[in-house]
């Protein structure tokens, strides 16, 4: 099914099939209940807004081009594959089940693909993952941490159960030329930190980190 233009509401239906959304215009996507779907691609120059109770893709996420906005957590699952192609990305939340192969999370903000890679997963697990502006006020370092940047941040959770993976991240929508965050940055050179916090606690603490590479 092609769709241009004007905004989608399923109501009742559940099952939908292929879905490929193109055009200038925003667009709304929405049904009454859990919606499930074969095959999504998204490939405009304006905004897709997921507005439904949950949007189930059992293929595959392709977003070629384009915007593709949730607000819940569960407004998008992706049980199927997600590509990295295309500067399209999600911007919210987004849901991938694990199956024990890379699975790419095609997220962004604020105009800027950034994207993030689990591998080495074990199967059967939902990451939940966000791409956000962190707010610099609650991004509190732990002492083993110094000179933190607040330009963008992937926060990532799981539903139920656990794994350990290889994080791969993909900050391309960092202009560094033009980076500043007002004072000087007392770290290796853009290396990116992959930290953790406890729910009970407010700083943040160093997991481990890498050194960026063009």
């Amino acid at each position: 099914m092609i769709l241009s233009g004007a905004d989608l509401d399923f109501q009742a239906n559940k099952s939908v099939g292929n879905l490929f959304f193109s055009g200038p215009e925003d667009q709304g996507l929405q049904s009454l209940d859990t919606l499930f779907v074969s095959n999504m691609e998204v490939n405009k120059t304006g905004n897709l807004l997921v507005l439904s109770e949950q949007v189930y893709v059992s293929g595959s996420l392709t977003i070629a081009s384009g915007v593709v906005k949730t607000d819940d957590i569960d407004d998008l699952i992706v049980t199927g594959e997600s590509s990295e192609g295309g500067d399209g990305y999600v911007e919210g939340k987004l849901v991938g089940e694990t199956k024990g192969n890379p699975i790419t999370f095609p997220m962004g903000v604020n105009g800027f693909k950034n994207v993030i890679t689990f591998s080495g997963t074990s199967s059967g697990v939902r990451l939940i993952v966000d791409c956000l502006v962190p707010e610099s006020e609650t991004l509190i370092p732990s002492d083993e941490m110094v000179g933190i940047a607040d330009e963008v941040e992937w926060q990532v959770r799981t539903i139920s159960g656990s794994t350990q993976a290889t994080v791969t991240a993909n900050f391309s929508g960092l202009d560094f030329l033009t980076f500043s965050n007002g004072e000087a940055i007392r770290a290796n050179l853009y290396a990116p930190a992959i930290v953790f916090i406890q729910k009970e606690d407010t700083i943040y603490s160093l997991l481990t980190s890498s050194e960026a590479t063009p």
